[in-house]
């Protein structure tokens, strides 16, 4: 009878403490994700941009570092770099999540569809994401949407593709194919929803237009250095209707997730034109 009341109390008393602490329904990402949830980018707040190399340990590098990202690219001072070539992208069709982690929507892979070829080393395709405005400046100007593509090589190495817009008449194709899926992690308690096959090319980068490439930083924490960085020259357009689509579904403190300007500190910034 003492063994029966005993574990009759040790249910009750797991059943109290489960009401009392309820799981929450969003995980965490998982590893090699940014911490997005961390962090703000309110300027001035205490976890706005400015203290984001406080707020951890492992994030030290946010403050510390000396070629950090974004920049303000100017065409007139970046060196023409020819030999650099034409980047030459080889995605194709694979399954994908949209992800809300409510400091970016994004569009993540199960498996690489496709790769780049940097220097001779092969980065494969890991995920996109956007922030709006851009991060990244022309000649002092930020414009509306910025798109990043994130590689990486089996040495762990990482390389970012970059695309900035400009709301006009023209929608984005790749943001038209996953409108519905946006929407299905927007103002919810579900954060990631299949989306099924996507291929990368309808992002529609073409490699022979004209781009910058410089050495850089993850924009979020923990702003790890040594990332390859490929920003295109040519603003594309978005609608108004989908830069809304990107920014409403986030967080408060990350419907403008754009991290300020870095300091170039001396960086060779090179252009590619044909």
């Amino acid at each position: 009878m003492e063994s029966g009341l005993l574990i009759y109390l040790a249910a009750l008393s797991v059943l109290f403490f489960s009401v009392l602490h309820p799981c929450q329904s969003r995980e965490p990402p998982s590893a090699g994700d940014p911490e997005e949830w961390a962090f703000s980018y309110i300027e001035g707040s205490p976890e706005g941009p400015q203290r984001w190399g406080d707020l951890r340990q492992e994030w030290a590098t946010c403050k510390t570092g000396t070629m950090q990202s974004p920049l303000n690219l100017r065409r007139g001072e970046a060196k023409v770099q020819p030999t650099l070539g034409p980047l030459a992208p080889s995605y194709g069709a694979s399954v994908a999540h949209i992800v809300n982690t409510g400091r970016s929507i994004m569009l993540r892979w199960e498996g690489s569809p496709g790769s780049i070829t940097i220097g001779g080393t092969e980065f494969k395709l890991q995920q996109c994401h956007w922030h709006s405005p851009t991060e990244h400046s022309f000649d002092g100007t930020r414009f509306d949407a910025e798109l990043h593509l994130v590689h990486e090589s089996k040495e762990k190495r990482r390389a970012v593709v970059a695309v900035l817009y400009k709301i006009g008449a023209q929608s984005n194709a790749l943001l038209s194919t996953l409108t519905d899926a946006i929407r299905s992690v927007s103002n919810t308690t579900q954060r990631e929803a299949v989306v099924g096959a996507v291929d990368p090319s309808i992002a529609e980068i073409d490699g022979t237009k004209p781009y910058f490439r410089y050495m850089g930083s993850l924009t979020t924490p923990p702003c790890t250095e040594g990332v390859t960085w490929t920003v295109f020259t040519e603003v594309s357009t978005i609608s108004s209707e989908q830069v809304s689509l990107i920014t409403s579904a986030l967080d408060q403190g990350a419907q403008r997730n754009a991290r300020p300007i870095q300091p170039t500190n001396g960086r060779d910034v090179f252009l590619f034109q044909a």
